[in-house]
């Protein structure tokens, strides 16, 4: 009798469970990709960008523009720290992310891409709550300022990866009528596990006004960027909004750190394909 209590209980603890993570239905796709080498034409070019954000502080970016005519501007935040280097010598970048290794995609696709480095002077790049302080804000908007002045009437997407995601989140809450739509990929939402800032679970994504995607992968085995929690990103989201979730998998790793950009977490191998299923979206949004 004892034994069966315990799997009652079992039972409508799961129940209450499943309950909390969602009260109502999340929409999602679907699509298993096949592993191809990096497909860029090469019909753009690129250079550095420094602007003074702030007293004393440099905001670089690089500046990647389609020979062609363009579709509209995204700004690309990487993972991690943040930290791309790009004060130094080219050989000397840090390029290995998702998002940094596939901007030559992105351009291809005709749209003008602006790739952010952390400001000078932070030891530690964007830790300790900068993705989510009005020096970030401040900074970004400057970027945004410059890259409508020099393209006038594109639309402008923020992307973020893995942290990256930490800062294109509250800039949308801030940023509002700045931006035209957002992608979230590999999001940091597991509060248990990232002890250096701001999960996205954490802010207040009801806010948020403009058009949003996330992108998962099935396998991500990063532990503050669970798949498991990407339906609560997408039930947070107002309802109002247009959001799409959407599954990947496929792909292979490299490193046995689960949270670096040569695993699944960063979409390894099918690189084409999510950018292209990004691009898709911010096409029809």
């Amino acid at each position: 009798m004892k034994k069966n209590m315990k799997i009652l209980l079992l039972g409508f603890s799961l129940i209450l469970l499943s309950g909390c993570a969602s009260n109502q239905s999340v929409k999602s796709s679907s699509f298993k990709f096949e592993i191809k080498e990096l497909e860029v034409n090469g019909n753009y070019t690129e250079e550095v960008i420094t602007l003074i954000t702030r007293t004393g502080i440099k905001q670089r970016f690089i500046l990647s523009k389609p020979s062609n005519s363009t579709k509209g501007i995204i700004i690309l935040f990487t993972g991690g720290n943040g930290k791309l280097f790009l004060h130094q010598d080219e050989d000397q970048w840090k390029v290995g992310n998702f998002l940094v290794r596939s901007r030559g995609i992105f351009a291809s696709n005709d749209y003008v891409i602006a790739t952010i480095d952390s400001p000078s002077k932070r030891k530690n790049g964007m830790k300790d709550g900068f993705r989510t302080s009005p020096e970030h804000i401040k900074d970004i908007k400057a970027v945004i300022k410059y890259l409508k002045n020099k393209y006038p009437n594109q639309k402008v997407y923020l992307i973020g990866t893995s942290r990256g995601t930490e800062s294109v989140a509250h800039l949308a809450i801030n940023l509002k009528n700045k931006i035209d739509g957002i992608i979230l990929t590999s999001t940091v939402t597991n509060s248990k596990k990232y002890k250096r800032g701001t999960t996205v679970l954490d802010m207040n994504l009801d806010e948020i006004t403009v058009p949003t995607l996330i992108v998962s992968h099935k396998n991500d085995g990063c532990k503050v960027t669970p798949s498991s929690q990407s339906p609560e990103i997408y039930n947070t989201l107002n309802e109002k909004v247009a959001k799409k979730l959407v599954y990947v998998s496929g792909g292979y790793e490299e490193s046995i750190n689960l949270c670096k950009a040569k695993t699944h977490h960063g979409f390894l191998g099918i690189e084409n394909d999510v950018v292209n299923l990004i691009t898709t979206f911010i096409d029809q949004n």
